[in-house]
């Protein structure tokens, strides 16, 4: 299974661009739940 992701933030904003498929369908919660463990992953 691959899975496109790009994401484009803004600095100093919360500007989230997410390309993937079904995102969009997720609930605000869960969308952000997505992108906080996206960030601890880059952070790493």
């Amino acid at each position: 299974m691959i899975l496109e992701l790009k994401i484009t933030t803004t600095v100093g904003g919360k500007h989230y661009s997410v390309g993937c498929s079904g995102f969009k369908l997720l609930k605000k919660e869960a969308q952000k739940a997505v992108i906080d463990s996206l960030k601890d992953l880059m952070e790493e």
